[in-house]
C-alpha cells in the first residue's frame, strides 16, 4: 500500500483485515474518551487493539517516543484500553503493547517519493497476528488491579453513554428511571448515577481483563 497521506491507503488496510480476520469488525475514527484513534478492532462491541495510520515515509521514531510523553496523542493512545495499539505508515508496522515497543516489521524502504518492498510479509502477518490475538494481562498485585481501574476509569464516560444505548437513549432512561424514583426518599438521581458508573467501570474492566475472571 503506497499513501500520499494518511487517508490514502486506509481502505486498502480495511480490506486486509476484513480479508485475514472475518471475525472481527474495524471501526474508523473510533471515539475512545478524548482520543480518536483512526480505527478500532472490535470484537462485537468492544475494542480489541486500536490502530493509528500516517503518511507512508512518515518517520515514526519520534511518534513512539511520543508515547512517554504526557498529554500527546501517541501517549493518549498507547494508554487507552486495552493497550494494544498498532503504528504504522502503511510500510513500517510497530506493535505496542501495555506501553512497550514488543514488535515492528517492514515491507521495505522508500526511495525518494516511493516505497521500494524488499522484504516479505511474514514478519507483518506474525504482528498482526499478535495483535488480533491480544488478551490484556490480568493485574498480579493490588496496586495493580488499582492502577487498572483507575486508568480505565478517564474512559469512564465513553462506556456510560455506550452502555446506555447513545446520549439520546441514555436520557431516556434516566428520564424514566427518574420517574419511577420520584416518590421514593432513599434513592436519588445523584445517587443512582454514582452507583450505575461505578458499577458499569468495574463491570467493563473485568470482561475486558478475562470473561469470567470473578
Amino acid at each position: 500500500v503506497e499513501a500520499d497521506d494518511e487517508f490514502d491507503g486506509r481502505t486498502d488496510l480495511e480490506n486486509l483485515f476484513k480479508g485475514l480476520y472475518p471475525k472481527f469488525g474495524l471501526k474508523h475514527e473510533f471515539q475512545a474518551g478524548t482520543c480518536r484513534p483512526d480505527f478500532a478492532l472490535l470484537s462485537g462491541k468492544e475494542p480489541v487493539g486500536f490502530i493509528e495510520t500516517k503518511k507512508t515515509g512518515k518517520d515514526l521514531d519520534h511518534l513512539l517516543d511520543e508515547r512517554f510523553k504526557t498529554g500527546t496523542q501517541t501517549n493518549l493512545l498507547v494508554n487507552l484500553r486495552p493497550r494494544n495499539v498498532i503504528l504504522t505508515d502503511y510500510l513500517t508496522f510497530h506493535l505496542i503493547q501495555e506501553g512497550h515497543l514488543t514488535q515492528s516489521a517492514t515491507l521495505g524502504t522508500m526511495q525518494g517519493a516511493c516505497p521500494r518492498f524488499t522484504n516479505t510479509t511474514s514478519a507483518v502477518a506474525e504482528l498482526l497476528r499478535d495483535f488480533v490475538n491480544y488478551k490484556t494481562p490480568i493485574p498480579a498485585t493490588a496496586e495493580a488491579l488499582a492502577d487498572e481501574i483507575a486508568a480505565f476509569a478517564k474512559q469512564l464516560r465513553s462506556h456510560i453513554l455506550r452502555h446506555l444505548g447513545g446520549p439520546v437513549a441514555g436520557n431516556r432512561y434516566l428520564k424514566l428511571y427518574t420517574d419511577v424514583q420520584k416518590d421514593t426518599p432513599v434513592v436519588t438521581r445523584v445517587d443512582f448515577e454514582q452507583d450505575a458508573a461505578q458499577m458499569v467501570a468495574i463491570g467493563q474492566f473485568f470482561d475486558m481483563i478475562r470473561p469470567g475472571f470473578l
